[in-house]
């Protein structure tokens, strides 16, 4: 028995980075089946299913109007998933989680031409286990394939300093344009800022004046073309159309400009005027568990720097640093913020946190222990909090759930007694943040989605009602009603009802129901109900088991029968 518990000890220690990085895939896994959240994420899905529909990839509508807002890529990609898998949730995400995916492997890769093997795979953990990339990987937005081609990017522009292969430069420019097709001109802002600060650092100013990094530019605008194309023919030619009250709008200059340094200028109408500080709040939660680490690792980068003289004496490498904190200073000048927009920076952050803890364990590894001491007492008192306010919100049935957190428990205890160093404190949290992201992915999320109506109205849609003039919505809509329904639910006004058929169907919220009691009263039937509630503006009513019932309201869906009367 002692030998059969030492095997299976040593079979884990082993392959302790290959359990560490399967636990969180799990995650991203059961994050794939969870419903599409309203407001973002599903208007991209159901965009997604109209140009699979259509077939219009270059020129992109939404409801069949002129779209303006975000690139394309996101689009194309969930538009050929749901091609070669149908649509579903999880052929929706796919695509994203691939891109994800990249982006640790690209964190991994690039921290190898820096850091040693232990620095670099510890930073694709840190990563890879963030509650960003949980979130990422569930709502999915264009912020995801940002992280993982801008990352893509900067793992081959590293490498191309290091080798000055042609092959890297063609990769780079894939991927930026890739990133530029997928979020806009911060694709080519963040790397961009990346190299030049390293290049600056290392004062390498012949590499400055490479001639060859106009040429990689060359190559991203010839992969931008078709993208260009498209928004030239949609827009540029057609200056009599009125696009979000914008008359006659250029779409090259709004993506190449206004998009995002519109936002800076005041030129872009989206603003939310968020403090200069907003992004340091956001980062308390989305850069967990690490957060606590991450800054006095990122204030100790910045005190050696400024020692050093803004040059790289004491540091392996610029990147980072510098795509961390000017970017940030970037995004915050701007007007609009968002959390999920300082997610692409956050693989520059783990490779600071990797580099600082193996830093800390070989000058003072007893301070090492004492910092590893106190972390993993917050991490666990943090997760064991969370988890039971977790389960009282939305209780935890799945019963394989369980056993995988079970699961994540005993490794996370098993590590934490037989590692050292780095290692012991590492892994332990790896597996804490996997149980945070189990109890998220399989409890709270699916719970909370429950009461987003569009989505089970769409689905009855689709099933009781597959006429494309069979089904309407009144007053209250959503996107995720057309994606779910798969197809556009038109709108139905008061004046339009006279031209519905018998044995239409309407979707509608409260205020909807009222109108119809007060005008046609006997002339609908309500045959379908279900829980209402704005899932992405969460409130203590809400979220109180006991106050639900106050928070919530009703959807319906009514059967119309003007010529008899409904008893």
């Amino acid at each position: 028995m002692n030998m059969t518990r030492g095997a299976l000890f040593s079979m884990l220690n082993k392959n302790r980075y290959l359990w560490g990085f399967a636990a969180l895939l799990c995650v991203y896994v059961c994050n794939l089946g969870i419903d599409i959240m309203e407001i973002d994420a599903a208007q991209y899905a159901s965009i997604s299913r109209e140009m699979q529909e259509s077939g219009s990839y270059l020129e992109v509508y939404h409801r069949g109007k002129d779209y303006l807002d975000k690139p394309p890529f996101l689009f194309w990609s969930s538009a050929l998933s749901f091609q070669l898998f149908g649509i579903h949730n999880w052929s929706y995400k796919l695509p994203a989680l691939l891109v994800l995916l990249i982006g640790i492997y690209s964190t991994y890769r690039f921290s190898r031409l820096w850091y040693d093997e232990q620095r670099s795979r510890v930073a694709a953990l840190v990563l890879a286990s963030t509650q960003a990339y949980f979130l990422m990987t569930n709502d999915v937005r264009t912020d995801g394939l940002l992280t993982g081609w801008n990352m893509l990017a900067i793992w081959q522009l590293a490498a191309y300093l290091h080798s000055r292969h042609w092959r890297h430069l063609f990769v780079a420019a894939v991927s930026i344009a890739l990133a530029m097709m997928s979020k806009g001109p911060l694709g080519l802002v963040l790397p961009g800022i990346a190299l030049g600060g390293h290049l600056l650092l290392t004062r390498n100013y012949k590499a400055i004046f490479d001639y060859k990094w106009l040429l990689m530019l060359m190559m991203v605008a010839l992969l931008l073309l078709p993208m260009c194309i498209g928004l030239y023919q949609q827009f540029d030619m057609h200056p009599e159309k009125e696009v979000y009250g914008l008359q006659g709008p250029s779409g090259l200059k709004f993506f190449f400009w206004t998009q995002s340094f519109g936002r800076i200028t005041g030129e872009n109408y989206w603003q939310n005027d968020s403090p200069v500080y907003y992004f340091l709040q956001t980062m308390l939660w989305d850069l967990q568990p690490w957060v606590l680490l991450f800054f006095p690792a990122l204030i100790w980068v910045l005190w050696l720097l400024v020692k050093d003289g803004l040059r790289l004496k004491h540091l392996p490498e610029g990147f980072s640093v510098s795509g961390f904190v000017l970017m940030l200073v970037v995004l915050s000048a701007s007007r609009y913020k968002l959390p999920h927009y300082v997610f692409p920076l956050f693989p520059f952050a783990a490779i600071i946190v990797a580099h600082f803890l193996y830093t800390l364990q070989e000058a003072k590894p007893a301070l090492l222990q004492r910092v590893g001491n106190w972390f993993l007492a917050f991490q666990v008192s943090f997760i064991l909090a969370a988890m039971a306010v977790a389960t009282y919100l939305f209780p935890l049935k799945e019963w394989w759930a369980w056993m995988l957190i079970i699961g994540m428990g005993f490794l996370a205890y098993h590590f934490r007694k037989t590692l050292q160093g780095v290692e012991a404190i590492v892994f332990p949290v790896i597996f804490i943040a996997g149980i945070t992201g189990m109890v998220m992915a399989t409890a709270f999320y699916p719970a909370l989605m429950a009461y987003q109506s569009t989505n089970t109205a769409g689905r009855w849609a689709q099933v009781h009602a597959p006429d494309a003039d069979g089904f309407y919505f009144f007053s209250k809509g959503g996107h995720s009603l057309d994606f779910y329904a798969q197809r556009t639910v038109p709108q139905i006004f008061d004046h339009q009802l006279d031209t519905l058929q018998q044995e239409t169907f309407i979707y509608t919220g409260v205020a909807g129901l009222a109108h119809f009691r007060s005008n046609y009263d006997g002339k609908f039937e309500v045959v379908w109900e279900a829980p209402d509630f704005t899932v992405s503006r969460l409130n203590f009513s809400f979220l109180l088991p006991n106050q639900r019932d106050q928070a919530v309201k009703a959807a319906y869906i009514m059967r119309w029968q003007p010529e008899e009367t409904v008893h």
